[in-house]
């Protein structure tokens, strides 16, 4: 593992209320209470190399538009844009657009990159403290400490959904992988849970927040990549601090929920990993190193998790249920807490993979992982950010993204902003042929490479990965298609051809600047690569 904390990423030594790295590409944003958001380097944080050529930019804009402390930042799942949330009652959309930057207020340096204003939604009577965007980008949800919660359209900046159930300070919100659900999460003690379809309650979760305390700057929640679980703070366990993860649509049952407890203050921020991950065996797990914390020294212990009939588990892969040295595909997630540390769960086990002690002077505020699922981002409102990279031994192998697709769609029967929502016309015969083998169109061969993927079965992995870019070229997808490169190519160019075939890469290229995937010599690349993931495995 590295850890570092990062110097030059700051706020002029004001508090850092929020962090969150760019999905497939190469920046991260902060929010800061100078009424400031930045956007930075993340190769910088990522490269000890890179942060020290000379001359390299690691402030890349400085966006001075609100009026008041910025609380939040998130960017798009497709990375082209920027939500934030201040307490001048605004959420605003920024973008980034061709050209050079310019000057900010109140700097006199001008920005590098071109982040100018797309959006300001207005129609919130307090502080905007949390966002989240829906798994298509087409809407952002805001939580505000007015009581309400609002759903906004990014095409035409109108609010199509307030709300108002809630009796007091809304802090988190958080979209489910799937867009059937929003959930919400308040300081009048409950999380709601929302359908998107018509904006009904689905449910109100009371039963672990009754000792909750109302002293947080915010309660950002997260649902796990394949949508079973909802992460939520300001639980307890007995006396103690705890976090709980709610199994979907067992909203209500609480000897199903499985909570994680040994933080000695609030937990007030979770992120789930956008991956999934091939969790090591329990003989493996046996004979390795299970926790650490940010000093290296081991974990003090103090963490358990502890729940009822509904102990959230993996899914074997590939091997009958009754093996238990078999591995399983599960989510990982983060915390933070109001007592300076931030710990790393598997969900399912007892205790945590890491633990981050004595390493921030105040509370950690918000957490977010990187794309690869490797790197996870801290900010405190002791003003600084850190960065902490994980490695195989530590989480446990990364699965492709199309994993995360195949088990939404085994799941829900689609995937949310994957595939099920890019659907294109019948443009050449590697697609009718791809489409009627997988049965189910696109989502179908997403489901298939899942599959593949889970058998262990490489010589199928290899054909469905194959005619899927090439259905994808054919399509002239190509925002999936740099998504399914990234993983498996690295960044496009002569300076990929080195890169392991399996993504774990974070320092991809920006989509509007890749130039090196041609469809004609895609497949020949495909193959390449292809081979190489077949030998490994």
């Amino acid at each position: 593992m590295l850890v570092d904390k990062l110097p030059w990423c700051s706020h002029d030594g004001h508090p850092i209320f929020s962090v969150h790295p760019q999905p497939g590409s190469t920046r991260f944003a902060t929010a800061g209470s100078d009424g400031k958001a930045k956007i930075w380097s993340l190769g910088c944080a990522l490269d000890a190399k890179q942060e020290a050529q000379p001359g390299v930019h690691k402030l890349l804009a400085t966006l001075t538009e609100h009026n008041g402390p910025v609380n939040v930042v998130r960017f798009s799942h497709n990375g082209r844009q920027l939500a934030t949330g201040s307490d001048d009652h605004l959420a605003c959309v920024f973008e980034l657009r061709p050209g050079p930057g310019v000057g900010s207020l109140g700097s006199s340096t001008p920005n590098i990159e071109n982040w100018r204003l797309k959006a300001a939604l207005r129609g919130h009577g307090n502080n905007v403290v949390d966002v989240a965007w829906s798994p298509d980008d087409a809407l952002l949800a805001t939580a505000s400490l007015d009581g309400t919660a609002a759903v906004w359209a990014i095409a035409s900046g109108q609010r199509v959904a307030r709300l108002d159930a809630h009796t007091n300070f809304v802090k988190g919100i958080a979209w489910d992988p799937v867009g059937s659900y929003l959930a919400t999460q308040s300081d009048d003690k409950s999380v709601i849970v929302w359908r998107v379809e018509d904006w009904s309650q689905v449910a109100r979760i009371v039963s672990p927040f009754s000792m909750m305390i109302s002293s947080t700057f915010a309660l950002r929640c997260s649902w796990s990549p394949d949508g079973q679980w909802l992460l939520a703070g300001n639980s307890f366990q007995g006396a103690t601090h705890a976090a709980v993860l709610v199994p979907r649509e067992r909203w209500t049952r609480p000897k199903d929920y499985l909570l994680i407890s040994g933080h000695s203050g609030a937990v007030v921020c979770g992120a789930f990993n956008p991956r999934l991950f091939s969790t090591p065996s329990r003989a493996s797990r046996a004979s390795g190193k299970e926790n650490g914390d940010a000093n290296g020294e081991a974990a003090d212990g103090s963490g358990e998790a502890a729940a009822g009939d509904g102990a959230a588990h993996g899914t074997k892969a590939g091997r009958g249920d009754d093996d238990p040295d078999a591995d399983a595909l599960a989510p990982v997630f983060a915390i933070g807490s109001q007592d300076r540390r931030a710990t790393v769960w598997t969900a399912g086990a007892d205790r945590p993979i890491f633990c981050a002690s004595r390493f921030f002077d105040a509370q950690v505020l918000d957490l977010a992982w990187t794309s690869s699922g490797y790197g996870l981002l801290a900010s405190s409102t002791d003003g600084t950010v850190a960065i902490f990279q994980f490695d195989c031994d530590e989480l446990g192998a990364a699965a492709p993204p199309l994993a995360v697709d195949g088990a939404l769609q085994t799941l829900y029967g689609r995937s949310g902003a994957g595939l099920g929502q890019r659907r294109r016309l019948v443009e050449s015969v590697e697609q009718l042929e791809l489409e009627e083998a997988a049965g189910k169109g696109p989502e179908g061969a997403t489901a298939s490479l899942a599959a593949a993927l889970a058998l262990r079965s490489a010589e199928e992995y290899r054909s469905w990965l194959l005619k899927y870019a090439g259905f994808l070229a054919e399509a002239r997808d190509e925002t999936r298609l740099h998504e399914l490169c990234s993983d498996l190519l690295g960044p496009p160019g002569p300076a990929s051809r080195g890169a392991p075939p399996t993504g774990a890469m974070d320092g991809v290229a920006d989509p509007a600047s890749s130039q090196g995937w041609e469809p004609r010599s895609l497949a020949a690349r495909f193959r390449d690569a292809l081979d190489d993931l077949q030998q490994l495995s």
